[in-house]
């Protein structure tokens, strides 16, 4: 028969931040900020020492050999981050606005044969795997008659570890 051990994991998030001020008189100062943080492991194993197929040691041949093992891990995520903000200021004085949006995302996949094991297989694969979509933005928007002052910055910081790793001593037979 086949062997398989799969990990999947999704995450699909969308957030907003907006903020708007407006005056008639001195200022109107409108701010906005987005921040959020993905943290996440992914991992798919065939422990240590584990034994998929049988091998015979006294003859040297292998008596039982599994179809397929597959050892997968994905992760995918889609995120969209987004700030807005609007100063206005209708009188003599200033609009201002500010906006900011952060990700924070640090994933670690994993697909792992462990040390020590022994598998017999006619195919055998071990995959990790990882699909980001990352949309990150920061709008602003100031208006005065005397001064208007804007600004906006958007930062993505992505931190990712995939591996997929056969251990120490494994024996693998396809």
């Amino acid at each position: 028969g086949n062997v398989t051990v799969a990990a999947d994991s999704k995450e699909n998030l969308v957030t907003v931040a907006a903020g708007i001020g407006a005056a008639a008189g001195t200022a109107g100062i409108g701010a906005a900020a987005d921040v959020h943080v993905i943290n996440t492991d992914t991992e798919a194993t065939i422990s240590d020492m584990a034994e998929v197929g049988s091998y015979d040691t006294a003859t040297g041949t292998v008596t039982n050999r599994a179809g397929a093992v597959e050892v997968t891990a994905e992760d995918t995520s889609d995120t969209k981050v987004n700030a807005a903000s609007a100063g206005l200021s209708f009188g003599a004085g200033v609009g201002a606005g500010a906006a900011s949006a952060t990700d924070v995302i640090n994933k670690n996949i994993l697909a792992n044969i462990g040390k020590g094991s022994q598998i017999y297989a006619k195919n055998i694969a071990v995959k990790a795997t990882e699909n980001d979509g990352i949309l990150t933005t920061a709008n602003g928007v100031a208006g005065a008659v005397t001064v208007a002052l804007e600004g906006s910055v958007s930062v993505s910081n992505v931190k990712h570890t995939i591996t997929a790793d056969v251990g120490n001593d494994a024996t693998i037979n396809a």
